[in-house]
Parts: structure tokens; sequence; C-alpha cells
């Protein structure tokens, strides 16, 4: 039987490198407030979010926050650390709900950690041009 107010971790990947790990505490990010952040972005995408998660609400979120986790890094040039960096891990939540401020609450009643995380920023390398 599991406890519905266990921690629960989550990994979201982005394109083939990109990943990060999150870890959603229920006891802070109940459900009324994961419906509060989920319906905040409409309701015809709050639907098809809990669809895409099969009915999770909490995997709804957490997918969400990790789309805009991952966003915020690469636009700060990518992030690499694992699991025991609290400051950078902090620091890329509180970034994350800086950049995404509307819809989400405040970093203490947020509930959501991330773990670890590896995102590479683009580079002149990994751009490939041709001439249309």
């Amino acid at each position: 039987m599991n406890d519905v107010n266990a921690p629960r971790r989550f990994r979201a990947r982005y394109g083939d490198d990109n990943e990060i790990v999150l870890e959603i505490d229920p006891a802070v990010l109940t459900l009324e407030i994961a419906a509060e952040i989920n319906n905040f972005y409409g309701p015809v995408a709050a639907k098809r979010r809990l669809e895409d998660q099969a009915g999770d609400l909490l995997a709804a979120v957490a997918r969400l926050f990790a789309a805009c986790a991952l966003f915020c890094a690469t636009a700060d040039g990518g992030a690499d650390f694992s699991e025991g960096d609290t400051r950078q891990a902090e620091a890329l939540v509180k970034d994350t709900l800086q950049q995404e401020a509307e819809g989400w609450p405040t970093y203490e009643s947020l509930g959501i950690r991330i773990v670890s995380a590896y995102v590479d920023a683009p580079s002149y390398e990994g751009v490939t041009l041709e001439a249309v």
C-alpha cells in the first residue's frame, strides 16, 4: 500500500540528453494546490495534461514545472548537478519561479524540489546550418 503523503520523484527528459529529476512533497503541494496550478493555464490544456498523465494530477504539475525549469536552465546556459547539490538545485527552482511567477505558489509553498539536472544549452557546434 502506497503512502499518499510520501514524496514522489519524477524524471523529466527533453531531447536526447536533457533531464531534470524532481521530487514532490504532497504534504506541501496538495491536490488542491496542484489543481489550482493546472487549471491556471486554461481548462482545455489542464484536461489534456491530466489525460497525458493518466489522471495523475501531481505528475501533470511535475511535468509542467519540469518544462518551465528546463526552459529556464537552457536560457541560463544550462545546468549540471547531481543529488546533494542543494545550492544549485534551490537556485534553479527559485529562478524558474521568478521567470514563471504567474500561476505558481511561492518557493516555500511549492512542494517541488529539483534533485538533479543535466541541461545542455545550445552551442555553436550543436547547431546545424543550411542555406534555403
